[in-house]
């Protein structure tokens, strides 16, 4: 038979073991929130596409000069870069779950 110490262990062993089980699914849970939002931030964009280079023409154009902004391919680069800063995002949230993983598979 065990003595207490060694069921108190067993215990705390457990509770350590349930405990990141469900870090991990709330941390599963809050990658996917974040991908879901940047998919969705994109989408957003992409309607509002025509609003947006409609009041680029007219109020942009005595500001700073700039070319990009004048024209209408404006919303084709904000589009551009906001898909480009929301795949950086979502592969460094993939790359950092991965690696949690790893961890968790480790001890």
């Amino acid at each position: 038979m065990r003595d207490t110490d060694e069921l108190m262990r067993d215990i705390m062993d457990r509770k350590k073991t349930v405990s990141k089980r469900r870090s991990a699914k709330k941390l599963q849970v809050v990658y996917a929130v974040c991908a879901c939002a940047c998919l969705a931030l994109l989408i957003l964009t992409a309607a509002f596409l025509p609003q947006i280079n409609e009041t680029a023409s007219t109020s942009m154009e005595q500001h700073y000069g700039s070319l990009i902004l004048r024209t209408p391919y404006m919303g084709y680069v904000v589009i551009g870069f906001l898909a480009f800063a929301c795949g950086v995002f979502v592969t460094l949230l993939a790359c950092h779950y991965r690696m949690a993983n790893q961890d968790r598979k480790e001890h």
